[in-house]
């Protein structure tokens, strides 16, 4: 197996920095700051991928593992859940006016407190689970890391024995993007009393439309510092299980490794979700054909696909079906997270290892002058 302990410098870099170190010359100042070479972006991700299929099993069993306790909880929410979405998507007008908006309007007035209770254990649930899918993966990267065979009982007591740091991570990372929820549900709240409709489809602008343009930009402004924020701490999970930091060490370590990468981390992120937004449609595709079979023998009634109100009509029980539909689609959700969340995973644990000895080596520079040059002796007069 490819391995990747050493960071960058193992494929020329390092051969780099130990040539910067030896022009510093006889008169030693210490460089205010030293340039090394970072791992290409595509380099990344090929040596994720390389790591995740030679030890596909451990790293999906891995993932696999915390994504199952968490279907435990998600799979009943979900499908409580699933009535009321149905309703929601039945009422939702496809040409609103007065009249059908105030009829969408009054289901999402009965949205009581069962659902808002269900909604936020999907939201916490799904928050939590992801770093800790995360950790697991990361567990069984030393070896790869090493080019070993990963060993899956051995990963396992190395993420059980960091499960508590790792679940404080994760309770930072639920208040972070709850604070956006909120706004967002803020903006969601207040929308009938900012957008209304006339009989005709005519839309008009409410009294609160200040307060709309506040918490949208609210919203915005959160979405910016989360995205910050998961930046700066990108490798705070492979820190508390492979350097096995606190919480608050390996935010402080994640935020000073990468600082000055962080344009290039989100670079590869965003490489690395273009992958995923491709293995997620060719999923969804299958099993859109398998939910659009299931609709097809449900709506055999030829009952029309649009009322005469603008809403969606097709028949008794449609709601429900596309209810079920839509938990069966977050279901599929988190077989691809399952399997796909280990690229991921092993991304962050080789940006771990490259930072760390990126930041080590400039240190080096920087601290450790060279030795001096011997002295010549004077020339004897005469000579």
């Amino acid at each position: 197996m490819a391995s990747w302990a050493g960071g960058p410098g193992q494929t020329g870099g390092q051969g780099q920095a130990g040539g910067q170190g030896g022009q510093l010359g006889q008169w030693w100042e210490p460089p205010a700051r030293v340039t090394l070479p970072r791992r290409p972006v595509g380099n990344l991700i090929r040596t994720a991928f390389d790591a995740y299929s030679r030890a596909f099993v451990p790293f999906l069993c891995l993932s696999a593992l915390v994504y199952a306790i968490a279907a435990i909880v998600l799979v009943p929410v979900y499908l409580s859940l699933a009535d009321v979405v149905g309703q929601i998507f039945v009422a939702t007008p496809l040409n609103p006016t007065s009249t059908t908006y105030a009829a969408y309007q009054a289901i999402m007035t009965r949205l009581g407190p069962q659902e808002a209770v269900l909604s936020v254990v999907a939201a916490v649930v799904t928050a939590v689970m992801q770093p800790l899918a995360v950790g697991a993966v990361v567990a069984g990267t030393p070896e790869a890391a090493q080019g070993h065979p990963v060993h899956l009982r051995g990963a396992l007591s190395r993420f059980v024995g960091r499960l508590a740091p790792l679940l404080g991570l994760a309770l930072i990372f639920v208040v972070v993007q709850g604070g956006l929820a909120l706004a967002a549900g803020g903006l969601q709240a207040g929308e009938p009393s900012i957008v209304t409709y006339d009989a005709s489809g005519i839309v008009h602008l409410g009294p609160s439309l200040g307060v709309f343009f506040l918490l949208g930009t609210v919203v915005i402004c959160l979405a910016v510092v989360g995205l910050y924020l998961y930046l700066r701490w990108f490798v705070a999970i492979p820190l508390i299980v492979v350097d096995r930091l606190g919480v608050r060490a390996a935010l402080a370590r994640s935020a000073q490794l990468t600082a000055g990468s962080r344009w290039y981390i989100l670079g590869a992120l965003f490489l690395l979700f273009l992958l995923q937004m491709v293995f997620n449609l060719l999923i969804t595709l299958v099993a859109a054909a398998i939910g659009g079979a299931m609709g097809a023998a449900s709506l055999g009634d030829g009952t029309p696909a649009i009322g005469p109100g603008g809403n969606l009509d097709l028949g008794t029980g449609f709601g429900s079906l596309l209810g079920h539909l839509t938990a069966f689609s977050s279901l599929i959700g988190l077989l691809l997270g399952a399997i796909y969340y280990p690229v991921i995973a092993i991304s962050m644990a080789i940006l771990r290892s490259d930072f760390t000895w990126r930041a080590d080596t400039a240190a080096g520079l920087r601290a450790a002058p060279p030795a001096p040059p011997p002295s010549t002796p004077a020339p004897s007069p005469g000579s």
